[in-house]
């Protein structure tokens, strides 16, 4: 589910995924698990001068993995739990991609690139109507009014209702036409339909706890990613960094990164510090191409705006949380604020007439179905 809306942190606490059933016996059908490897060679006689060659084609295909070729690892994870816990490529936890590395792409049968999220796409900007390519990059990103009205449309794209100016939809939809359009991209956990892309290509992304374990969030059942290391955050911005230039070669004016708070229910795997940094390289993503981008929640980072180069707020139930003061005062009234329920929304409504506050339904769903809730103030 495309962020249902809830906050994040009402949701239960994450658990890891173990590789074996409540019972002892292995899963079969999870698509969590990875996939295993083993060498493919294999010692066909007891002469010692083959067991060099042996461990020479076994390390080989370990070290074509972690230079990005797709391969899959020589065991669930390929990697080593740290003494804190964290899960690492080498005794520092933080590997050096080689300089043509390019994380996120896997190759078609032409030799081309295939991005997960943009299958049809071609790994490259597109030329603009005046013949440049680089997605207005230059100066300031283009904001929003504080008082546009706004939809927020991740559960399924509409016709706005009269009067919006401002839409949120998700990276796959295409945006309204006229209006200001915000791109959603989960960029700290993984979106669903996408988690044997993730095993496959790129499974030292994926939080691990202390056994090895895979880590979710068990109330949106996503895989949480794992930005722990220099190396990591690199790779991460190189594979959300494509998807935020989509948004922009498709007409968005700014970008959503979801699961900021992603530190507040790791267990103490993620840390603020590994967001921020996370976040300041998409920025610098979104920046290079024209694109604003938004803290979504994380009042705890208010302060570390300027680290993170975010340029607006989305703002979830922060009425309810009493958190809204402090993120209008820092953005200067640049913020978009939805409230789930009506007693919320109403109190909202009552002390910031001057901004504009939006009622939604839990599952941001369409017009034409059942339980759709929209109201503004």
């Amino acid at each position: 589910m495309i962020a249902p809306g809830v906050r994040r942190s009402d949701s239960p606490g994450p658990v890891a995924v173990s590789p074996r059933g409540s019972d002892g016996s292995a899963r079969t059908e999870s698509p969590f698990q990875p996939e295993r490897s083993t060498c493919p060679v294999r010692l066909a006689s007891p002469l010692v001068w083959a067991l060099p060659l042996v461990l020479l084609a076994c390390d080989g295909g370990a070290v074509a993995h972690r230079r990005g070729d797709g391969s899959p690892p020589s065991d669930s994870s390929g990697l080593e739990p740290a003494d804190d816990g964290r899960i690492t490529t080498d005794a520092s936890g933080d590997e050096e991609p080689p300089e043509d590395f390019e994380a996120g792409i896997e190759p078609d049968e032409d030799g081309g690139s295939v991005d997960p999220g943009n299958p049809d796409g071609d790994g490259g900007p597109r030329p603009a109507e005046d013949g440049s390519t680089d997605g207005g990059g230059s100066g300031r990103p283009r904001l929003f009014e504080p008082d546009d009205d706004f939809d927020y449309q991740l559960g399924g794209a509409y016709e706005p209702p009269d009067g919006v100016r401002v839409v949120v939809r998700d990276r796959h939809a295409e945006p309204a036409p006229g209006l200001y359009n915000i791109c959603y991209v989960n960029g700290f956990q993984v979106q669903h339909g996408e988690e044997d892309w993730w095993m496959r290509e790129h499974p030292d992304l994926l939080l691990r706890d202390a056994s090895g374990e895979l880590v979710i969030d068990e109330g949106w059942d996503e895989l949480m990613l794992a930005p722990t290391s220099p190396s990591r955050r690199r790779r991460l911005a190189s594979i959300v960094g494509g998807w935020i230039r989509q948004c922009a070669e498709d007409g968005y004016d700014a970008v959503e990164i979801d699961n900021l708070d992603i530190y507040s229910r790791s267990r103490g795997l993620v840390s603020e510090d590994d967001v921020v940094a996370t976040m300041a390289l998409y920025a610098e993503a979104a920046h290079a191409v024209g694109l604003a981008i938004a803290q979504k929640n994380g009042p705890e980072l208010i302060e570390r705006r300027g680290e993170m180069g975010t340029d607006f707020a989305i703002l979830e139930s922060c009425h309810r949380y009493d958190e809204c003061e402090p993120f209008i005062e820092a953005y200067a009234g640049l913020v978009l604020m939805v409230e789930y329920r009506r007693v919320d929304f109403e109190g909202s409504c009552r002390v910031r007439s001057h901004l504009t506050v939006l009622l939604r339904d839990l599952n941001l769903m369409p017009p034409s179905s059942r339980g759709y809730v929209f109201d503004r103030c």
